[in-house]
């Protein structure tokens, strides 16, 4: 963590070794702790890093660099300085495509190409190291250098691109199979066609843990279908390698838009053959030739303003996660189609028959749940009967954000909602939701409603009676949006029963919704942030009311969670949603001891991570994300 404005400059301007002191606390990285969220824990144990360091920085001060490699770093920092410099959004575009930086003032501009299915284009990779040598060789030509020695300044230089691009997987398996190809050239005088597997092994040797994530994958799958498949053709060939990369996509983001096979076709020469060398022509001329370097800018602007146009179309399909194993099938069978000099009828028609029966499965599956997300500090759960016919989400969670300096905000990340509950839901193929229950009006409990929004179609935002009046709550609502105050007594989708408040209020922790269900063999009750005096009032109003499972209210606070009323319900399991850490100690001690006397067990997801209850007719399981000793470091309860 930075302490001031001049440190965080101080760092931005560094062009050189730096031996940098930092005082603070390590800990091991936090794995994924819901179903479908992206694992740092996993990610950064394949690239050999176990541990983090958070703290503050003490001092930095400048190290000689001796070795070759801190030099290639040196310089690959001062183009990213002098990159800085250079007008907008061109000197982004440079730190992406030549640095593989990824500057802030993209976020949008890669969201649209994510969406269209052409990320691939600003992550420096094959492509990229094709224009780059084909630049480079123009040069050497030019200067009148012969043939060998253009072979060796190529084995020279290649190895330093992987530095200065910032080493990815797509520019690795470019540079490693280009540099074996030359070397085996330059040794044999002949061409070998065993550059892709030796590549592959050397990668692996290098980086073993490559082909678990999504990048290395398509990197190598796309790149042993070019040299396998007999298409050649140029819309021919688009066509061939988005069906083959297809399968990977669905299996790690979940949806594909209609026109990503028209972006493909349309795009990737024009970025490849206008886009790219216009970025380097502008970087070599600036300031010399500022004409060329507008002149690139407004294209850059025009470009991102047309992404922006494409990306907004409809046709985004949510497929849901494609399981392993019928997308490996997959990706065989594709590769089996386009290595035939005719395409086979029977094999297009198995296919299709595959990935329909893999929609129908995910979209409409036997099974239902209720689910309990680790949200962070605060509330999100999700009602899922079975074939999807209601989703009912109750409360999105959300955090607190204090006041920063403007140096020390940064750009927004992504929310916890859009990589956890809203990654889920998209994972089961969910495109709506019937009933967004809000119990009140907590950024812990509506935090996230924007991001749900967003993202999905929602029928109805249900809230306590009065909140839906008021201001402050309805500025974060689209329009069109419909929302509905409810009082005790009325019925929600998912045969939901609202049974607090009783009356009008404010939208405050005493007016909470508390719902309540069956689902499966179990009868659910969630209780919101109520206090203890509202959970009497429950009691009183329904005095022969059960449960089987409760979500405790108000994250295990010793403000809720009467002893009396917990005694009267006789849940034979309680869940807990609270942060690991937080500010307010939840779930307090008392609480605890409470659930331990009435010997009603407790699941956390502090400690479990995401909780589920599965259900299929009247038979239901618990099942959990976590064991419960993994974070056994951060003293979870």
């Amino acid at each position: 963590m930075l302490q001031s404005r001049r440190q965080q400059q101080q760092l931005l301007q560094v062009d050189n070794s730096q031996l940098v002191a930092i005082k603070g606390e390590v800990s091991p990285i936090l794995m994924a702790t819901n179903r479908c969220e992206f694992d740092a824990h996993r990610y950064y144990a394949q690239n050999g890093i176990f541990q983090q360091l958070h703290g503050q920085m003490v001092s930095i001060k400048v190290e000689q660099a001796h070795s070759l490699i801190a030099k290639i770093h040196q310089v690959r920092a001062r183009l990213k300085i002098y990159f800085r410099s250079l007008p907008q959004p061109l000197g982004s575009y440079a730190e992406r495509l030549l640095l593989g930086f990824n500057d802030p003032q993209l976020k949008s501009t890669l969201q649209f190409a994510s969406t269209l299915g052409i990320i691939h284009l600003f992550c420096i990779s094959g492509i990229h190291v094709m224009v780059l040598l084909a630049i480079l060789r123009y040069l050497l030509v030019h200067l009148a250098i012969t043939r060998e020695q253009r072979k060796w300044i190529e084995i020279i230089v290649l190895p330093c691109l992987i530095i200065i691009g910032g080493a990815g997987n797509g520019l690795s398996r470019a540079i490693i199979m280009t540099e074996l190809q030359l070397l085996i050239e330059k040794l044999t005088n002949r061409y070998s066609g065993d550059c892709w597997s030796l590549g592959l092994l050397l990668h692996l040797a290098i980086q073993p843990g490559l082909l678990v994530n999504a990048g290395g994958q398509l990197t190598y799958l796309l790149s042993f279908a070019l040299r396998t498949i007999k298409v050649r053709n140029g819309w021919r060939q688009a066509v061939a390698m988005n069906t083959i990369a297809l399968p990977a996509v669905l299996t790690s983001f979940y949806q594909v838009h209609l026109i990503s096979l028209f972006a493909n076709i349309l795009i990737v020469p024009f970025f490849t053959l206008a886009i790219l060398p216009a970025v380097i022509l502008s970087v070599v001329v600036w300031p010399f030739v500022p004409l060329i370097v507008h002149l690139t800018n407004q294209l850059l602007q025009d470009f991102d303003g047309f992404l922006e146009w494409l990306a907004n179309l409809p046709g985004m399909i949510v497929f849901g996660k494609m399981p392993g194993i019928i997308a490996i099938i997959l990706v065989v069978l594709s590769l089996w189609l386009f290595n035939q000099h005719k395409l086979d009828r029977c094999l297009i028609y198995a296919m299709t028959a595959i990935y329909c029966l893999s929609f129908f499965w995910i979209h409409m599956p036997l099974t239902g749940e209720v689910t309990f997300f680790d949200i962070g500090q605060g509330d999100c759960a999700i009602i899922r009967t079975p074939f999807n016919h209601r989703v009912v989400m109750i409360d999105t969670g959300g955090q607190l954000h204090f006041k920063k300096a403007k140096w020390a905000q940064g750009v927004a990340p992504l929310s916890r909602a859009e990589k956890t509950s809203i990654n889920y839901l998209k994972s089961r193929g969910i495109t709506r939701i019937d009933a967004l229950c809000l119990s009140h009006h907590d950024t812990d409990h509506i935090g996230y409603m924007t991001d749900v929004l967003k993202e999905f179609k929602v029928s109805c935002v249900y809230v306590p009676k009065g909140m839906e009046k008021q201001k402050r709550f309805l500025k974060h609502l689209p329009g069109k949006q419909k929302v509905q105050g409810i009082v005790a007594s009325q019925k929600l989708p998912a045969n939901l029963s609202t049974l607090h408040p009783s009356r009008k209020g404010q939208g405050n922790n005493e007016d909470s919704e508390v719902l309540w269900g069956r689902f499966g063999n179990a009868y659910f009750i969630f209780m919101g942030d109520l206090d203890r005096k509202g959970e009497l009032q429950v009691l009183k109003q329904y005095p022969q009311l059960r449960a089987d499972i409760i979500k405790l209210g108000h994250h295990g606070s010793h403000t809720a969670s009467d002893p009396r009323f917990l005694n009267k319900l006789r849940p034979s399991l309680a869940i807990i949603s609270a942060g690991r850490k937080n500010r307010y100690g939840h779930p307090h001690q008392v609480t605890l001891n409470n659930l331990r006397r009435l010997q009603i067990p407790y699941l956390s997801t502090q400690r479990y991570g995401m909780i589920s209850y599965v259900y299929f007719g009247h038979y239901g399981h618990i099942k959990t994300q976590l064991v419960g000793d993994e974070l056994s470091w951060m003293q979870t309860r």
